[in-house]
């Protein structure tokens, strides 16, 4: 996230190696282990060498397939060892009874359930002195923030039945509509507790911190109309995931690869059809399907059509970019629009060589517009830890259900479920805030039967969000902080924090309105844009590639522009 993670450590593995509080000692520790994802390996390395120069030099040890563990610990040269999470898992056993004074996990959030074989094998490994460092430590639930509280201070919450007794059950209870008084009072406290111990051993930065130093940023969420051959069959993937729906023996996971197929449409409809078989009756889909799918993919998306016109706009400018995306077919659809624009590119997946990585990150950041236009990433091979300093925009062509992936500009497929889920990121990032930042407001994202179907949904909209929002603005970039939507008072509508995204995203009552207005704060800083002819767009919209391709909106298979949330973020 670029808030200094690496250098903290950096600069207190030095103090600690260099200097002691005691008389006649020389170091507090002799030898630590940094664990991280292999594709940050050398950005760790390349860190130290940065911060760490001349004669303070501290030895590192980067274990690879060849290396033998054993000359880590011979004699004085070695400190450091960092290594991969995979690679741990293959040598731990050479560590169990070795000297090892400090753990350091890097995005240490894969350590997030105790029956993980890798969570099992890094407590193994006997210290005294354990830290993660992420940007991301909760993502779902209370589970896994008692797993990396445990893994720091093992048995200060004590084992996790009586975590789930003492805090989880209580908490979740107290934020229950229409609880008991007796249970919400001791859901409050249960959840002050809890929070007050999270302060004494979390050190939590945000980037608000950066906002004096850094020029103003402005972000943006931007809502596409789908073409009309995506409406088509989407509507029909639905008809035919609603009737499984109703098949009771139909197991849940059949239905969540569903929702991967609708967001596969959401980009282009062409992936459905890069893999022979599917696990769906497809069958019915096939026949029914009236359509011949274009050779080109760009003409089959109404998010592909206005990604086209943003990089015509883009390319007579300066401007660099990081293009992201969570699918490696999605990924090749951008590729071949890239090199049919001759635009020059570098790409980054999990098929791209660790060696190679941190080369094509300093190529990409040294490199001007006419030499490399363009970054293509996978966000899971590069969504974290890289320093892509050299652009100026990066756009996140799809969404994921992980909160972390909601922000910067990102692009969504207006009434479908790429905006649904959106939706639910934007509640779920609440669980983070209420312990780690005390803003004491939970929700809870499961999935039962009735909620599925309500996913398996098509509505069309210019943005089901702002509807869901019951903003008043009427798109004219006004944000939910300057209207008044009225008093909601606790007492008037007693409610716990913690509801279902589904009371928050279907109710149409006024409890359903406190609560939208209270739990999506997420977004209220982003003003709300409206693309109409009625709608004086051109002059509120700041960004001068975005005003273009709005005036550009024309015709809904030509790519269109519905709606944008709009968000500046100055000094």
């Amino acid at each position: 996230m670029g808030l200094g993670k690496s250098l903290q450590i950096i600069t207190l593995l030095w103090t600690l190696l260099k200097q002691s509080p005691y008389y006649g000692v020389k170091s507090v520790i002799n030898h630590a282990l940094i664990v991280c994802p292999v594709t940050l390996i050398n950005n760790w390395k390349k860190e130290f060498r940065k911060w760490i120069g001349g004669n303070e030099r501290i030895g590192l040890f980067i274990v690879d397939s060849n290396s033998n563990i054993e000359n880590f610990f011979v004699g004085n040269v070695y400190s450091i060892m960092i290594i991969g999470y995979e690679r741990l898992r293959t040598i731990y056993d050479q560590l169990e009874d070795r000297n090892i004074d400090m753990i350091i996990c890097d995005e240490g959030h894969r350590l997030k359930s105790a029956s993980n074989k890798l969570t099992q094998v890094i407590k193994s490994i006997k210290t005294r002195r354990r830290i993660i460092l992420s940007g991301t430590p909760i993502q779902n639930d209370l589970s896994e923030f008692y797993v990396m509280v445990d893994f720091v201070n093992p048995g200060l919450l004590e084992n996790y039945a009586t975590f789930k007794k003492e805090f989880e059950n209580p908490i979740i209870k107290s934020r229950q509509a229409g609880c008991m008084k007796k249970d919400k009072e001791k859901g409050r406290i249960r959840s002050e507790q809890l929070a007050s111990l999270t302060k004494m051993f979390v050190l939590r930065r945000t980037s608000e911190i950066l906002d004096e130093y850094l020029p103003p940023t402005v972000e943006y969420i931007v809502f596409c109309k789908p073409t009309s051959l995506q409406v088509d069959i989407y509507r029909k993937l639905i008809n035919i995931s609603i009737s499984n729906l109703n098949t009771e023996n139909t197991n849940i996971a059949v239905h969540l690869r569903a929702l991967t197929y609708l967001k596969k449409v959401c980009n282009s409809p062409t992936l459905l059809f890069q893999k022979k078989k599917i696990e769906l009756d497809f069958n019915l889909f096939y026949a029914n399907i009236k359509y011949k799918f274009f050779s080109k993919h760009l003409k089959d998306s109404g998010k592909l059509l206005v990604f086209d016109k943003f990089l015509e706009a883009l390319k007579v400018t300066n401007e660099k970019v990081v293009i992201v995306s969570h699918y490696t077919e999605t990924l090749q659809i951008l590729e071949n629009l890239l090199v049919s624009k001759s635009l020059p590119y570098l790409r980054l997946d999990g098929q791209t060589a660790n060696i190679k990585r941190q080369e094509y990150v300093d190529k990409f950041n040294s490199s001007d517009s006419n030499e490399i236009f363009a970054f293509l990433l996978s966000a899971k091979s590069g969504g974290y830890g890289l320093n892509l300093i050299g652009a100026s925009r990066l756009v996140l062509f799809d969404i994921d259900w992980n909160p972390r992936s909601t922000k910067k500009n990102l692009c969504l497929s207006s009434g479908m479920i790429d905006e649904k889920i959106y939706q639910r990121q934007i509640i779920k990032q609440d669980l983070s805030d209420t312990f780690i930042d005390s803003k004491m407001s939970l929700l809870k994202d499961s999935f039962t039967q009735e909620e599925l179907k309500s996913l398996f949904f098509y509505q069309d909209t210019s943005c089901q969000t702002h509807e869901l929002l019951g903003c008043k603005c009427q798109g004219n970039g006004l944000n939910m902080d300057e209207i008044d939507y009225g008093e909601f008072s606790d007492e008037e509508i007693d409610l716990g924090g913690w509801v279902k995204s589904s009371e928050v995203l279907e109710s149409g009552t006024k409890t359903s309105n406190y609560l939208k207005k209270k739990h999506f704060y997420k977004i209220n800083e982003y003003s709300h844009i409206k693309i109409s002819e009625n709608n004086d767009y051109y002059n509120i919209i700041k960004d001068d590639i975005l005003r273009k391709i709005s005036q550009e909106n024309n015709e809904i298979d030509k790519g269109c522009i519905s709606y944008i949330f709009e968000k500046v973020k100055s000094k």
